[in-house]
């Protein structure tokens, strides 16, 4: 095997070690991932529960403090 070849090879070995390193990062971005699509189908039917007057008034009061914290 040239030495050009064992270096591809090399190369090519390592990208995949580190590849398959990564199995554990990989599933615990999917777990992070799947809890938040919960929380954010979990959120959907709680705000339904408030009257439009409600929701309106915490919209207003949650731009009027985002305005704040810019200015």
């Amino acid at each position: 095997m040239t030495t050009d070849r064992w270096d591809a090879r090399t190369a090519e070995i390592g990208r995949l070690v580190n590849f398959a390193e990564n199995e554990e990062a990989a599933i615990q971005q999917l777990e992070t991932g799947l809890a938040e699509r919960r929380r954010v189908r979990a959120a959907k039917p709680a705000l339904r529960a408030f009257t439009p007057s409600e929701l309106r008034e915490a919209l207003d009061v949650r731009r009027e403090r985002a305005q704040e914290s810019v200015s």
